[in-house]
């Protein structure tokens, strides 16, 4: 069985990342050009991986062979689901009906500041460059 690594924070997957790439014997300019990216874009992403979108984490991922796999933790029991398909008369199986969603809470309105405009929102970045 391959060995696991757990990350609970997203603190936990910059070194994961780090010795995959070692591990593989690739400098970080090698996995960039692997990648098609600039060795800092990819230096960034190793660093910071939670600024990063997921399917930037995945690509590098995936240019590293290493597989993302989610499993509950602890006691979360998780139901599982019957396989669609014919029961034993031979008629096809429906899927069970899914439970009501929740109604969406209404957004709150930002603060106002002393001279009674709306606070500035937190500004995120323009975007990176991969």
């Amino acid at each position: 069985m391959p060995e696991t690594y757990p990350i609970r924070i997203l603190s936990q997957l910059s070194p994961v990342l780090q010795g995959f790439r070692k591990s593989r014997g690739l400098t970080q300019a090698a996995l960039a050009a692997k990648l098609g990216v600039s060795q800092q874009s990819y230096a960034r992403l190793e660093a910071n991986p939670g600024r990063a979108s997921l399917a930037r984490v995945l690509a590098a991922l995936q240019a590293l062979e290493v597989e993302l796999t989610l499993t509950p933790r602890g006691d979360i029991a998780v139901r599982p689901q019957a396989p669609l398909g014919p029961d034993k008369a031979g008629k096809p199986t429906k899927p069970t009906k899914p439970t009501k969603p929740t109604k969406p809470t209404k957004p709150t309105k930002p603060a106002k500041s002393a001279a009674g405009k709306a606070a500035p929102g937190r500004r995120t970045p323009k975007g990176e460059d991969w």
